[in-house]
């Protein structure tokens, strides 16, 4: 998994052991760097910024310094990580999305990897983005997310529809496919990748067309070997499996090699 491009490291200085436990956990699944602080010992060079508990901000000697409580982790961490980047505001920040039925996520904030995650469902997508609208203040705010999972995606975009927000489609025909964390190695590939500009509404019915697409990309996919089957392709549509899942599973049943 590609790290987040900090140079320091976010150090933890805190005696609350559950807002402890918290931070570190937030940290561990971004990966992130940190070291774990004690009050008894000088902060490192290699520490830019610390976070703690509010109640303990007097306690800690240190030029950057951010409270935290249970209740704004997120923006703590968004906070500290600007700070580590000496960004008060982004030129440009691109939110790169795998659709899914757990879409993958990612935040670049001028070329720079900030956030990195796995959305609960295509309806969260929109929690996440007003708190990156919040947290990672830009000049330029711009979305693309994968053309593949046609459903899935069409319901994160009708969802970002009342925020209005530039998004693009971008083909994930050629993105990266990898055994660890592949939504986030698609998210990636895909907020790099260029794009055309989504409408704001999509039609979420199965349409015989779509699924005329969806055998179409399968061929494409499969480099001409395999034709996914109707009710395959109905499969993907729904998000309830990859197109590459659906293509082997098609050669499977064909016995193509």
């Amino acid at each position: 998994m590609p790290q987040l491009v900090i140079v320091q490291a976010i150090g933890i200085l805190t005696e609350d052991f559950r807002l402890y436990y918290d931070l570190i956990k937030m940290l561990k699944q971004r990966d992130i760097p940190f070291l774990s602080l004690s009050f008894k010992d000088p902060i490192p060079d290699d520490v830019g910024v610390v976070l703690t508990s509010w109640g303990e901000m007097d306690k800690v000697d240190f030029q950057y310094k951010i409270g935290v409580d249970d209740k704004d982790l997120e923006q703590a961490l968004a906070l500290a990580i600007r700070k580590l980047g000496h960004k008060d505001v982004y030129d440009k920040i691109v939110v790169g999305i795998d659709p899914g039925k757990a879409p993958g996520l990612v935040v670049f904030g001028d070329e720079k990897l900030l956030v990195q995650r796995v959305v609960k469902s295509p309806e969260d997508v929109k929690v996440v983005i007003i708190g990156i609208l919040a947290n990672y203040p830009s000049k330029d705010f711009v979305v693309k997310i994968g053309h593949g999972d046609i459903i899935n995606r069409n319901r994160i975009i009708n969802t970002l529809a009342e925020l209005d927000l530039n998004i693009f489609i971008v083909d994930e025909t050629n993105t990266t496919t990898s055994v660890h964390d592949p939504d986030i190695y698609a998210a990636m590939d895909i907020a790099r990748g260029e794009g055309y500009a989504a409408q704001k509404m999509y039609d979420l019915e199965v349409t015989d067309g779509l699924l005329h697409d969806i055998k179409r990309r399968s061929r494409l996919m499969s480099d001409g070997n395999v034709t996914i089957s109707t009710e395959l392709a109905r499969q993907v549509a729904l998000g309830k499996m990859s197109m590459l899942q659906a293509i082997e599973e098609q050669r499977a049943k064909s016995n193509i090699i």
